[in-house]
């Protein structure tokens, strides 16, 4: 499989691969005209509301034309000199054509246009390089420094135990210092190299850890066109080979460069003069165009808490089309499109608009930008954002790993937007994708990111955080991600289908629920739908926040699946409760399940009915203790409570016997502080009166805490959920403790693990009743009833490949390598293997043929939605010999 594109903007690309007999075609449709359309989550489409553009006059602009000057009319022949000029002057329904040069210039358009017929462009003419920068040609008189570096007195700093500590070098390595000045008049604003990346202290936590990166300056140095390194003390000038440091007052710089005999002044330089390059100076100006053009060179700052100033910035605006362009070598942010601010815009925006947004980002080459390669900042929603056929690379490159703004591609608040065809690749200090904040009826589609090298950072290569959704992940690649493949926080409504997923250090899809940073009292964590996907090369596999998500249909290879964290759900919305002599006396949420891959298989085993930690359920006598596989109603906890008709009698109705999986009975008061040998044997005071349904004998490890339960393969036991009730004795005070705890089980072989964070029931606040066989109430026994409300588990999540077990998931072997150089994926599987899926509804033979269309009928949400109308389109099809291979939902087990 190959990308193959001739220009990083302009992105049509298609992928293919033959190796062996499989052929695996990936394809990203490049020849989609710019209106089309493209169905959202609801089904709606996606308004586009960009229309063929008209102008009623062209300026041009030709800083090389010989009759080249800004009081010139601006016709070709007597073109304008400057960019600047065609911003000052354009009206609404006006183009200005900008040919060959270098522009060292901010542009700062005065106006907007009025609407889609009458936007105002910017574009490059036609095979004509226009570069516009944020730096000029910097002729410095660089002089030799021999004091800076001299002896053994130079120092290093290392943030050690957060606390700057001074190292001294043994040896003081042979380097050449060079030594400049800056003049003041050199910079258009504020001098950018007596500015701190980041000097605020909103976090002092961030201000510890990075320290050195948020104190670097913002002004950048170009020596023959790259870029150097900037460190941020002197003595760091030993270690980095092309690097330069500068001083407090933001004047003096001092550099080095690798080879101490080179000699700086015969080079060619540029420094950044300029915050921005293109930007309005006032806000909110909407349909401008900017087409063709290449951007670079910005002396921006970090982007929190002031507001977010990219390279190329819409200054909070609407509707603008900025396509076809470059946008590189920005401090920190290549381009913004939103609210840029915490706040909503002011009174000088129009009072009834309450969105923002509607701005086309298209085909754009995006590189090398310090924090994002393109921003949009919330207040306000963003509405109808279509970001396309892009490609970011190295974006995110700032060491800042922790901060709210790193990414290659970092988004707020968007509403009814698309995110389609793009390429993000070396993300290195952030996720590739993040879309944060209020995120409503988003679409990602067919995007392709790649290689975020392995760091401790918990978020993905795509992170979607506190919004309610529903949010579309469909036929994306997201490839070495080095921790998560997809990441959520306080999100609901993700529907992730068709995507190819491969490679990470933990979980590929980790879906976390946060209550508390969600303005519902519920939180946004509910309902996500994780279907039809590849997954290759993960140490886990899913967990999500709660059991209102389905996860089917998936194909994996390379995940061990016997492992206990294969599938977790954190906050499973089954209720534990507990009765006490027939009373409601307490109740919980379980905080977490675990679905290992044997989920259905040896239910026996050291079933710990203990907390957590060990502790014991019962502390103290016990007797007629039950297992059922369902939950008993109130009526018949009563009844038992009662003594099952052998006491007195509380009104209530009969179990049936039918639920009764195992029922221990002992001929004495038995209480944990004795042993019992687990034999299987009627030992000491204990009777095991029955086993289980296929006839295994069950065991209780009083002192351990564990009940041996039998071996159960029916969905039943967990599905119709479970009641254990016991008669209980109260211990003598010096055991006073909890008899039941709602941890159960945690241990059971690997099988299956719940946890809640409730106490149990105390026997001190016990009353006392009758027991069971005829003890008198000085006995101080009581009935306590267990139960778990059902616990949807079963295929539709689990999806797993057992033996015997007929799910729609399945594990294959396959082997994926993927070349970041040549960005070629290569699949290899053994000829001949069939895919256990629906057919028509994974790989679809048709491309042009919505393969999930019926399985988007299905209420995925919780609720009906218009998802027949929504057509994926094709991602994966796989052929052996040119022949489609079979996808066949009556086979089970892959060859």
């Amino acid at each position: 499989m190959k990308f193959q594109y001739n220009r990083p903007m302009g992105i049509p690309f298609f992928l293919i691969l033959l190796t062996g007999n499989l052929l695996v075609l990936f394809s990203f449709a490049a020849t989609y005209a710019a209106s089309e359309s493209v169905r959202l989550p609801d089904g709606t489409l996606f308004h586009m509301w960009e229309v063929s553009p008209k102008f009623t006059r062209t300026f041009h602009v030709a800083q090389q034309h010989q009759a080249a000057a800004d009081d010139n009319p601006g016709t070709e022949n007597r073109p304008w000199k400057t960019i600047a000029k065609a911003a000052a002057t354009l009206q609404p329904g006006e183009r200005v054509i900008i040919h060959r040069g270098i522009y060292r210039e901010w542009v700062r358009p005065a106006r907007g246009g009025t609407g889609p017929d009458r936007m105002i462009s910017y574009e490059a003419a036609p095979n004509e390089e226009v570069v516009i920068k944020g730096s000029d040609v910097w002729k410095p008189c660089w002089e030799k420094n021999t004091e800076l570096l001299s002896g053994q007195t130079s120092v290093s700093w290392q943030l050690i135990d957060k606390r700057w500590q001074a190292t001294y070098p043994k040896t003081s390595p042979t380097v050449a210092i060079w030594k400049t000045e800056l003049s003041g008049q050199m910079f258009e604003g504020a001098n950018p190299f007596c500015l701190q990346n980041w000097p605020h202290l909103s976090n002092p936590g961030w201000k510890v850890d990075l320290l050195p990166t948020f104190e670097l300056r913002r002004g950048q140095i170009f020596m023959d066109g790259k870029p150097l390194l900037q460190v941020g003390d002197a003595s760091l000038l030993r270690d980095e080979n092309v690097s330069f440091w500068v001083e407090d007052n933001g004047m003096t710089i001092y550099l080095r460069l690798p080879d101490p005999n080179d000699d700086p002044n015969i080079h060619t330089w540029e420094i950044t003069t300029r915050e921005q390059v293109f930007a309005p100076k006032t806000e909110y100006l909407g349909y401008i165009r900017v087409k063709g053009l290449h951007m670079l060179h910005a002396a921006n700052g970090v982007p929190i808490p002031k507001p977010q100033r990219g390279l190329i910035s819409a200054m909070r605006g609407h509707h603008w089309i900025i396509e076809d362009c470059e946008i590189g070598y920005a401090n920190t942010l290549g381009a913004d499109i939103g609210n840029q601010w915490w706040y909503p815009p002011n009174e000088r925006w129009d009072p009834s608009r309450t969105t923002s947004g509607f701005h086309i980002f298209r085909r754009n080459n995006v590189h090398d930008c310090g924090i994002s390669g393109l921003s949009a900042w919330h207040g306000i929603d963003n509405v109808g954002l279509l970001i396309e056929d892009n490609i970011f690379t190295n974006c995110s490159w700032m060491p800042v790993t922790e901060h709210w703004e790193s990414a290659g591609v970092k988004l707020h608040q968007l509403v009814n937007s698309v995110i389609r065809r793009n390429i993000i690749l070396d993300s290195k200090y952030g996720g590739s994708l993040w879309v944060d904040g209020f995120n409503k009826n988003i679409r990602i589609t067919q995007n392709l990111l790649a290689n975020d090298p392995p760091r401790d950072l918990q978020l993905g290569h795509l992170f979607v955080e506190v919004s309610p959704g529903p949010v579309l992940v469909d036929n994306n690649l997201l490839i070495n991600g080095g921790y998560n493949a997809v990441y959520t926080n306080n999100t609901g409504e993700v529907l992730m289908v068709q995507n190819l997923f491969l490679n990470g250090s933990d979980y590929a899809i980790k879906l976390y629920g946060d209550h508390g940073r969600s303005p519902e009292p519920a939180g946004w964590e509910n309902n996500h739908c994780i279907l039809g996907n590849i997954f290759a090369g993960f140490a886990k596999g899913i967990v999500v926040p709660n059991l209102t998500s389905r996860s089917n249909y998936n194909l994996w290879s390379g995940l061990n699946v016997n492992q206990t964290d294969a599938f977790q759900v954190e906050k499973p919305l089954a209720t534990h409760k507990i009765y006490i002599n027939g009373v409601m006396a307490g109740q919980t949420s379980m905080s977490w399940l675990a679905y290992p891959g044997n989920l259905f298989k040896n239910m026996g085993g050291d079933a710990a009915i203990g907390s957590q930690n060990g502790g014991n359920i019962f502390r103290g006598g016990i007797d007629d203790l039950r297992i059922y596989k369902t939950v008993l109603s109130e009526s018949e906890i009563s009844y038992l409570a009662g003594g099952g008709g052998r006491t007195t009698i509380i009104a209530g109705a009969k179990p049936n016997d039918a639920n009764l999986i195992s029922h221990y009975t002992f001929d004495t008061n038995y209480s944990d502080s004795g042993t019992l040998p687990r034999n299987g044997n009627a030992v000491g005071s204990v009777v095991i009166a029955a086993g289980g349904p296929d006839g295994s004998p069950c065991y209780l490890d009083l002192n351990g805490g564990y009940v041996d339960l039998p071996a159960y393969d029916g969905p039943g036991w967990l599905t119709s959920g479970v009641t254990i009730t016991a008669w209980v004795k109260k211990d003598a005070p010096a055991s006073n403790g909890d008899i039941f705890s709602y941890d159960w089980p945690s241990k059971t072989n690997g099988s299956i693990q719940m946890r809640t964070t409730a106490s149990g029931i105390n026997v001190q606040s016990l009353v006392e009743v009758n027991a069971p066989n005829g003890s008198s109430t000085a006995d101080q026994w009581f009935h306590v009833a267990w139960v778990a409300n059902p616990i949807q588990m079963g295929k539709d999540f689990a999806g797993w490949k057992n033996a015997g077990q007929d799910t729609d998931s399945v594990l294959i072997p396959l082997e994926f390598q993927f070349d970041m150089q040549k960005l070629e994926l290569t699949v290899k599987a053994t000829p001949g293997t069939t895919l256990p899926l629906f057919e028509n509804a994974f790989w679809p033979t048709v491309p042009e043929v919505a393969p999930f269309v019926e399985l988007l009928t299905e209420d995925f949400y919780g609720q009906q939605r218009t998802t027949d109308k929504l057509v994926i389109g094709p991602f994966i099809k796989l052929s052996v010999d040119g022949t489609p291979m079979r996808v066949d939902p009556r086979k089970t087990n892959p060859k």
